[in-house]
């Protein structure tokens, strides 16, 4: 069973990449290519897309629509109630309606990501005209839907999750182009910022924040809960609540990278607009920007991926209380004070998750700005390293549970 899942997640993907490199007609390739080099939306598509052999092709668009559908379908659930209902009380019909509503929206980010690529490469269009305009959009836009599909097939019937992987193949294929580039430079410190770069992203990725659990009834016949103390916390049994140090994952770095790159990269057809990105400053409030909307972007998400206050009345339901991981054996009242408390956890975790992508992220542009000789560093992508290795653990995860699933049923 696992080695069919293998065998057709890697058929998938392997269709996906043969996909990547059937090139759109009409479009002078080679100099694209040649204009493109070192611009932050090569950079952004040959990271969802391609790797590092850039061609304008059926799937160049990738699967970056479709994240960015999910992460605002997020979004929305929180703010609508009507979604909201049907998240949580519809059931699977509900989720179905949810995943129904994310391909629409999918739909409609890849029809606007279609006519803003078409526009962006209109100089290297032969016989630019309204057909011609419509003619592209409409191939990337059915490149994307195609991946989208791809993608679900993977999650649902192969291993992994499949957004993620058909990233992650992107990036393998990049790695020995960067590792060259790094070797031909003849600068081993970039190799030590690349290794301290991916310790960092592990020590990031599986840290978690340990918050004990009690049960009630055991405090309530001691006589503890009444006096929020336990007198002994090793005298009871307790469970514990982990929370993630980077509850964001990579979803801040690929939002602020796509709200920052296309939009840029279009107005730079306009010459005011060129002269203040192509400038010292532009470059500078690039980096400021890019940072912010990290850190802001990676605060709200995680307030998304963990509400407090649905956590707080589920604890309340199963008879659970949580102790205090400041104050020994100091236990939380229920409700109110429990909710405001796991609160003040999560927008911590938020903060100091958020400041690491931010740093990561913007490290290496910001000392490329600084001294040019160093923008080797740039060829160190934050968001390709994040990814490479959350899937790979990800990955790692699922073949150890098919492993450990499939010898119970051999002893059963």
């Amino acid at each position: 069973m696992l080695l069919k899942k293998i065998f057709y997640t890697v058929a998938i993907l392997s269709a996906i990449r043969i996909g990547n490199f059937i090139p759109i007609t009409g479009i002078n390739q080679a100099y694209l290519y040649e204009s493109l080099k070192g611009s932050s939306i090569l950079s952004l598509l040959n990271t969802f897309s391609q790797g590092k052999q850039f061609i304008l092709g059926i799937f160049s668009l990738g699967i970056l629509p479709n994240i960015n559908a999910s992460l605002l379908m997020q979004l929305f659930t929180s703010i609508f109630p009507g979604l909201k209902k049907l998240q949580k009380e519809e059931g699977e019909n509900g989720r179905k309606k949810i995943t129904e509503y994310t391909r629409y929206l999918t739909f409609l980010i890849a029809v606007y990501y279609s006519l803003l690529l078409t526009f962006f490469i209109k100089p290297f269009i032969f016989g630019f005209n309204n057909s011609k305009i419509l003619e592209i959009s409409l191939i990337l836009t059915a490149g994307s839907i195609i991946i989208m599909w791809f993608s679900e097939l993977i999650t649902e019937l192969g291993i992994g999750n499949g957004s993620s992987l058909i990233i992650f193949v992107n990036i393998i294929s990049s790695l020995p182009d960067i590792f060259k580039t790094i070797v031909i430079s003849n600068k081993s410190y970039v190799f030590l910022f690349l290794l301290i770069n991916i310790v960092g992203i592990i020590f990031v990725q599986k840290s978690v924040k340990i918050i004990k659990i009690f049960n009630l009834k055991d405090l309530n016949d001691s006589g503890a809960e009444n006096s929020s103390l336990l007198t002994r916390e090793k005298d009871y049994q307790y469970g514990f609540i982990p929370f993630r140090l980077n509850q964001g994952g990579i979803f801040p770095i690929i939002f602020a990278t796509t709200f920052l790159t296309l939009p840029i990269n279009y107005l730079t057809n306009f010459p005011w607009a060129k002269a203040i990105v192509s400038s010292n400053f532009g470059n500078f409030l690039y980096i400021l920007l890019y940072f912010g909307i990290i850190l802001i972007f990676n605060f709200f998400y995680s307030g998304l991926v963990v509400n407090t206050s649905e956590l707080g009345d589920e604890l309340i339901k199963m008879g659970l209380v949580v102790c205090d991981s400041d104050v020994p054996n100091k236990v939380i009242r229920p409700g109110l004070q429990t909710s405001e408390y796991l609160l003040g956890i999560t927008n911590r975790l938020a903060i100091l998750g958020g400041l690491f992508l931010a740093i990561v992220a913007t490290l290496p542009i910001l000392i490329g700005y600084f001294n040019t000789d160093l923008s080797i560093f740039k060829n160190v992508g934050a968001t390709s390293l994040i990814i490479f290795v959350s899937v790979a653990f990800d990955i790692n995860r699922q073949i150890r549970s098919e492993l450990l699933s499939e010898y119970y049923k051999t002893i059963i």
